[in-house]
């Protein structure tokens, strides 16, 4: 008998190490259909999104006290408004948000931090208008802000605005520094005189016009950008909206697989 042992390469998507352990926290609300979508007049409570929820042109609120969690590959979709005024949006790794319509995060004076904290490999969406509101206006603390690991991946096609925030970064970049995360402005972006982030793990692609908000660290297309432009990446398609899900996709990786085959 003869035992021939073959190794072949396969090209498969690596397991990620932390992608089970972003999951439904312990006495969550499950979101699994539009009838109990978060409610903007319910406080502390922390909704949970398991699967692909759409919206339709319904307005989806996580309102002051609330947060939500959409866990590994499920998405939110929808035509209609984002509102974003709640303590924590999480989304998991291989999960999204893909909006057809318009958003808004932060909740103006509130004094209170409303935190975007996106895994690796997790995107955001937006087609329409996006603005973000600054809660420490008139007070003494607070932020509206995102949180980006490796290969998350921020998209605006619409106009950007985060005019009335002056005095902290857009980004915090919580990475392995292994992989960059993305943010992409298609359309008119407007600060209020801040950066967008402090991280040189983050690259800023800016197809139009910017005022009023800088790099920072970030490695900057400049605006008006084109593919020849300094730090586009390569993968990036020029004024295509919706191509985040797929700039987010983890790295093929090589993995060994052995098959004993026994001959006699």
């Amino acid at each position: 008998m003869r035992i021939q042992v073959i190794a072949i390469l396969l090209w498969g998507l690596a397991p990620f190490s932390y992608a089970q352990t972003c999951g439904c926290p312990a006495g969550s609300v499950i979101v699994d259909n539009l009838s109990n979508l978060p409610s903007s007049t319910v406080t502390n409570t922390t909704y949970c999104v398991n699967q692909t929820i759409d919206f339709g042109s319904n307005t989806l609120t996580i309102a002051p006290t609330n947060s939500l969690y959409i866990v590994n590959g499920a998405i939110i979709k929808g035509t209609g408004t984002f509102i974003h005024q709640g303590d924590l949006l999480k989304i998991c790794n291989r999960s999204g948000i893909i909006l057809n319509g318009a958003a808004t995060f932060g909740l103006y004076g509130s004094g209170k931090n409303t935190t975007v904290e996106m895994e690796a490999s997790s995107y955001f969406s937006v087609k329409g208008a996006f603005s973000l509101l600054d809660p420490s206006f008139g007070m003494p603390s607070g932020k509206t802000y995102f949180i980006m690991k490796d290969k998350s991946v921020i998209e605006i096609c619409g106009t950007y605005s985060s005019n009335t925030i002056s005095s902290y970064p857009i980004v915090e970049y919580q990475g392995t520094g292994k992989k960059k995360a993305l943010v992409i402005n298609e359309s008119h972006t407007v600060g209020g005189g801040n950066v967008l982030s402090e991280s040189d793990n983050v690259i800023w692609v800016t197809m139009s016009q910017v005022d009023d908000l800088g790099p920072g660290n970030a490695l900057w297309t400049g605006q008006n950008a084109t593919p020849s432009s300094p730090n586009w990446p390569a993968d990036v398609e020029d004024g295509v909206c919706g191509q985040a899900m797929d700039l987010s996709e983890p790295d093929p990786v090589m993995i060994a697989n052995p098959m004993i085959h026994v001959y006699h």
